[in-house]
């Protein structure tokens, strides 16, 4: 929730020992026009269905802290290739991203193959 109350493109980075993991513990922000312009051209948001009746994507956990780890790391990666306007990095950073998602909480994203 706080990602949206920043301009700009931002990285939080969240601690449990810090304010309870509610609060991030650090932000980098780009607020760079043509960053920003950049993105918005790379990114297209498109609908999506509900969620079925009775989801619950806790149902199945794995929080293994390597997993947990990698995808901290697709964060940064992510951001690194947002203010590095590189759409390679960008795409592999969002897909690790999904791979995290789908070994953490398998039940949040539906499994694809690369």
């Amino acid at each position: 929730m706080a990602g949206i109350i920043y301009p700009g493109i931002n990285r939080l980075d969240y601690d449990a020992a810090f304010e309870g993991g509610y609060f991030p513990k650090n932000i980098e922000t780009n607020n760079d026009p043509n960053v920003v312009s950049w993105l918005e051209n790379m990114i297209s948001i498109v609908p999506v269905n509900q969620r079925p009746l009775g989801y619950d994507p806790l149902q199945k956990q794995n929080l293994d802290p390597t997993w947990i780890q990698r995808l901290g790391q697709t964060g940064k990666d992510c951001f690194d290739a947002i203010v590095a306007k590189d759409p390679i990095g960008l795409g592999a950073s969002m897909n690790e991203c999904m791979v995290c998602w789908q070994n953490i909480l398998p039940n949040t994203v539906p499994r694809f193959k690369h």
